[in-house]
């Protein structure tokens, strides 16, 4: 939910990093040790990661580019082209450009949240439809990036009912319960109690999220808001959300 300009990003370790770890030759520190750590790894770290790469690997470290800009609240025109990118790239499998669509579902909410505060200084409120500012609306940002409209509502804030239209809900129509930029900026991301294990499946993994029932997936597959996004020796490679996680190999 939105209503005013927030803080700066609290940032998480960048998980993609630990799969560059254990799968770029020459890359010497052991993933499980950056996580249990909680280093960031810096954007010439990547770069060098992703130089060493085979070819297929390196749409994973445009990905972690662009994760670590997002995460460290660089505006969206800084990660943005690198997102929109992976979206339409022919090699990337499904859960690469299903997150990379996450993230660009949230730069295009930053946009129309601007558009939105405009709104609001003039009227003091925020409008009850979008309707109400679709001249303003550029017309990549129309809808969603799925092609679906957007989910609005103005709301009273979380804890002041008796103030109708002092926030806004701005969600994907796929994705209705997605944190926008404004928000993670003061919740922060804490990756879920995420369990994982082999299945008897080439190229899949058994997972389950906070206690519920497990699942099988494949690589480059995605199940409601999670994406196993690449298996590796050391570990695999996950999104929720469009969060990169990676649960090392026991």
């Amino acid at each position: 939910m939105h209503s005013r300009p927030r803080a700066p990003f609290r940032f998480f370790s960048l998980a993609l990093l630990l799969f560059a770890a254990g799968s770029a030759p020459g890359f010497s520190q052991e993933p499980v040790e950056i996580w249990r750590d909680g280093s960031v790894p810096d954007a010439s770290e990547i770069a060098k990661a992703r130089a060493k790469a085979p070819s297929d690997l390196r749409p994973f470290f445009d990905l972690a580019a662009a994760y670590d800009k997002a995460m460290r609240n660089a505006p969206p025109a800084e990660w943005r082209p690198a997102v929109e990118k992976l979206t339409t790239q022919p090699d990337a499998n499904a859960a690469l450009k299903e997150t990379a669509l996450i993230w660009e579902a949230r730069a295009r909410i930053a946009e129309l949240r601007l558009l939105l505060l405009d709104y609001y200084k003039n009227k003091v409120s925020f409008p009850a439809s979008l309707a109400a500012i679709a001249d303003k609306i550029p017309p990549e940002l129309k809808s969603d990036p799925w092609g679906q409209p957007w989910q609005y509502q103005a709301v009273a804030p979380a804890h002041f009912p008796n103030l109708p239209a002092q926030a806004f809900k701005l969600v994907p129509s796929k994705y209705p319960g997605l944190q926008p930029i404004a928000e993670l900026s003061v919740t922060g991301f804490t990756p879920p109690a995420l369990t994982v294990g082999p299945a008897n499946v080439a190229n899949a993994m058994r997972v389950a999220v906070a206690g519920g029932q497990p699942a099988i997936l494949q690589e480059g597959l995605t199940t409601r808001n999670i994406g196993l996004l690449k298996v590796t020796p050391e570990g695999s490679l996950w999104a929720i959300d469009g969060f990169l996680i990676f649960k090392a190999k026991n």
